[in-house]
Order: C-alpha cells, then structure tokens, then sequence
C-alpha cells in the first residue's frame, strides 16, 4: 500500500502471500486507508510496536532485580546477611523468579506476606517484606528501565505499604540453672573467643555491638566500671 499523508509518503507492506489472500489484503488495505486519511501514521505505529516488543523482550525480571540487589549488597561487604536474603527470597519467591519484574503488583505481595505469616510466622513476613522493598528500591534509585517503553523505568514499590504482620514482643531472663547450662555448653565448645564474648554479654547485659565496639580505654579497672 502507498498512499500520502500530510505531505508524506507512506508505503506499507500489509503481508505476504500465501499467508493472506487477496480479498484479506484488499479488507486490510481498506481499513489503513481509513486510518490514514484520519491522520494515523501506521507505519510509524507499527515500527514502535515492533520497538516495544523488543524492548519488553528485554525487560528485566525478578530474577534479574535480585541478582543486582545480591551484588550490590555484596560490594557492600554484607556477604553474610545477602546469603540468608537469598534463601529467604528464592525459597518465598521462586515462582516470581522468571517473570516480568514490573508485573509483579502490590496485592501480590501483599497476599504472599499474608501466607507467610501463616505458614512461617510474623518475623520471617515481615523480614521478606524488607528485603522486597530493598530489591525494588534499588531497582528505582538505579532508574532501571522496565522494559515496557524507552523511557519508562521503575518508579514504584510494590512491597510498600503492605501490612506487616504484628510481632509480640518476648522477654525472658536466664535463670542461675540456665547460667550454669551455658557455661557448660560453651565450654564444650572449645572456643574461647566466643566463650569469653557470650560470658561477657551475659555478665554486663551489653548488646552484641556495644561489646563489639568496645575498647580497653572503656574500661576503668581500679574502679570496676565501664
């Protein structure tokens, strides 16, 4: 098909015979003359389809905003914790795993939460919901692109403002038996670093980093405090 527009010349190959007849051919021809004469451009909506096809092809999936997020957090030096965020994340998740990321919405993250709640408590929820929101919000401060326009690119999280599931809080102190039973314990060990670290904690009642931060100049030995 060749017709003008608006002082353009537009040429448009509809197909291919034997995939369309010549009646098929003549309908179609119809209808982009239709178009055309109320100003579209199907050639050029054509090619940013064709444009848009390629880049969804391309667009980053879940799995992909996850293996970013792991080795960003591992440039951080956070080895340990991304290790436990990857289990944590692909044994919740793995469904998600090939899916476009921008198809993932809110509600589903939501009703993942909810099912983890049941299925595994309050903590492990609300710590899934963390590291979601951290995998997303990464995806948005690098402006990645999600794949359904040029210049579309991740602008929402949809692991915000879900719900999190209420934690009680639990309290309990040692008894002098259960001392005694930790001391035992860490003596089988065979540790003395860890011994001396946890013996420590449980003598002055300190947090693990105000022990970890701690320093001889801390200390006032004559006076017994720190």
């Amino acid at each position: 098909l060749q017709l003008r527009s608006k002082g353009e010349m537009i040429r448009f190959t509809i197909g291919r015979h034997p995939e369309w007849t010549l009646a098929q051919a003549r309908e179609k021809a119809d209808e982009l003359r239709t178009a055309i004469a109320h100003g579209e451009n199907p050639k050029a909506q054509r090619e940013a389809a064709e444009r848009n096809e390629e880049r969804e092809a391309d667009a980053p999936t879940f799995s992909d905003l996850c293996e970013r997020f792991y080795a960003h957090s591992k440039a951080g030096d956070h080895h340990r914790a991304i290790e436990w965020t990857r289990r944590r994340i692909e044994g919740s998740c793995s469904g998600w795993m090939p899916r476009k990321a921008i198809e993932i919405k809110h509600a589903e993250v939501a009703a993942l939460h909810d099912r983890i709640a049941v299925e595994r408590g309050p903590v492990a929820a609300r710590n899934l919901i963390a590291n979601l929101k951290a995998v997303f919000n990464l995806a948005i401060a690098e402006r990645l692109p999600t794949g359904r326009k040029y210049d579309e690119i991740f602008l929402s999280n949809p692991a915000d403002s879900v719900k999190v599931a209420k934690v009680k809080r639990r309290e309990h102190f040692l008894t002098a038996e259960e001392t005694e039973r930790v001391k035992i314990e860490l003596a089988k060990a065979g540790n003395w670093q860890i011994s001396a670290f946890v013996l420590l904690g449980l003598l002055t009642g300190a947090r693990k980093n105000e022990l970890l931060k701690s320093r001889w100049e801390h200390f006032d030995f004559k006076a017994r405090t720190w």
